[in-house]
């Protein structure tokens, strides 16, 4: 189940609240009990600093054991410590490291906002919504009003190489590179939204099954749009268990065979290792930098 960004707000407001009234009871309760404590309790300074501190650590120190064994600490542990390998190095059942450029099959996708030919993309819809603050003002907000995310089979290049990424049951990590909000709105000399901006608008959201009337017309204004995608030539990595096949035995690949490319390696999903694939650049190794494979060869 999906949690969007309100009610995780008033979530987050409520766990602050109730972990300040549980500090504030175990600090009595350990004042009753230790001298030490009671002294250092007695300052009313020192109250709201314990309080205040441990409200703060305390989420922050749960955020990060959570990214460490399960979240995007984790996955750059994972993938570091797999050896970046070279296609042409990769044996059957293997589980590999890859980078290098993205190279499209046939029919890429299109994506919603910039229309853009690529093989993977996200996009989120937002929408300005008003909300309650921890001090009972009312403030301004975002909220995800729909997510999509899709992509299709593609091929890395590295060196003289392919690979193909399967990716109907990877995870695909995809870097946002287009945010599109009032500040990049296109309007007329009168302040108002241009025909162009509300076509553009209308367009990507029936691209999402969004009915768009009433987010298009001069004071339609309080959207944003949210847009990665993974395009060609783009440097893309990825982590999973691959073989070779012969590019004859796929009528996706068949055009390789007319180029004189007889198998690639493909990756996939297995029971030992689901794929991973990203244009994060906290995943990519430095794509400028000359790399060492010799313990590869």
């Amino acid at each position: 189940m999906k949690v969007n960004e309100t009610v995780r707000h008033y979530l987050g407001m409520f766990i602050g609240f109730s972990l300040f009234f549980l500090l504030a009871f175990s600090g009595w309760e350990l004042s009753e009990h230790s001298v030490w404590f009671g002294n250092l309790w007695a300052s009313e300074l020192n109250r709201w600093l314990i309080l205040l501190s441990g409200v703060v650590l305390i989420p922050m120190s749960l955020l990060k054991i959570y990214s460490f064994f399960w979240g995007r600490g984790k996955l750059i542990k994972t993938f570091k410590q797999k050896a970046r390998s070279r296609i042409s190095n990769c044996k059957d059942n293997d589980i590999v490291r890859i980078q290098g450029s993205l190279v499209s099959l046939a029919n890429p996708l299109i994506a919603p906002l910039t229309q853009r030919e690529c093989s993977a993309y996200t996009f989120r819809f937002l929408e300005k919504v008003q909300r309650v603050n921890a001090r009972s003002r009312t403030e301004e907000a975002w909220q995800t009003s729909k997510y999509v995310e899709t992509s299709k089979p593609f091929l890395i290049k590295c060196e003289d190489a392919l690979a193909l990424i399967r990716t109907n049951e990877a995870k695909v990590i995809v870097h946002v590179d287009k945010v599109h909000d009032e500040s990049t709105y296109m309007k007329d000399s009168g302040g108002f939204l241009t025909k162009e901006e509300n076509e553009n608008r209308a367009l990507a959201l029936k691209s999402i099954g969004t009915e768009p009337k009433r987010f298009i017309g001069v004071y339609a204004e309080c959207l944003k749009f949210e847009e990665g995608v993974l395009q060609p030539n783009e440097q893309v990595t990825a982590l999973g268990q691959g073989r070779w096949i012969k590019t004859c035995d796929d009528h996706e690949l068949n055009h390789l065979l007319e180029e004189g490319i007889e198998n690639v390696f493909e990756l996939k999903t297995s029971e030992a290792q689901q794929l991973i694939v990203s244009d994060a650049k906290y995943l990519l190794d430095d794509v400028k930098a000359q790399y060492d494979f010799k313990n590869n060869k």
